[in-house]
């Protein structure tokens, strides 16, 4: 797989300025906390790396234990920082057991800076899935791709003192 954050380095964080142009700005990742759920394999394993790198602490959290502990090392074998690397197992479709894993981070961690959530079903057929997939697939989708994210969010706010910095993506 192509490493993202690698080709395009830092061009993910942009602001606008006075003249509405975009322009790209280094963010500090030093002493920041990053939740990935989704963070064993594709989009998530590939931003755990390039904060990682760049010096953040990070919390993955996948369904798949095998697969978190595969990313975690070899997203250790970059080790530059005094940086740490944590590994949650969790499904989020198991949506009664929120409050269980947030419990769990918020006695291990005082705040958050980040949240990604980058866990999704995707699609499995090349046309216009909804049409032409099960049922359960579908609902799964659903659960997987919108409600989680409701929940996530309810969830976080139960259990962490809101930063003004904190960021949901």
């Amino acid at each position: 797989m192509i490493d993202y954050f690698q080709k395009f380095k830092h061009k993910l964080f942009l602001v606008k300025n006075k003249s509405n142009r975009s322009s790209k700005f280094k963010y500090n990742y030093l002493n920041k906390k990053f939740i990935i759920f989704g963070g064993g394999t594709g989009f998530g394993y590939e931003i755990a790396k390039h904060i990682f790198r760049h010096g953040g602490d990070i919390i993955l959290i996948s369904k798949n234990k095998e697969k978190l502990k595969k990313a975690r090392n070899n997203i250790l074998l970059n080790k530059k920082y005094k940086n740490n690397i944590f590994i949650y197992n969790f499904n989020l479709l198991n949506f009664e057991n929120y409050s269980i894993l947030f419990k769990k981070l918020k006695k291990k961690f005082k705040s958050i800076d980040f949240i990604f959530q980058c866990a999704a079903l995707p699609e499995k057929n090349n046309y216009f899935p909804l049409l032409t997939s099960t049922n359960k697939y579908m609902k799964n989708s659903i659960k997987l791709n919108f409600l989680s994210n409701v929940y996530l969010f309810r969830n976080f706010i139960k259990f962490f003192e809101i930063k003004k910095k904190t960021r949901f993506v």
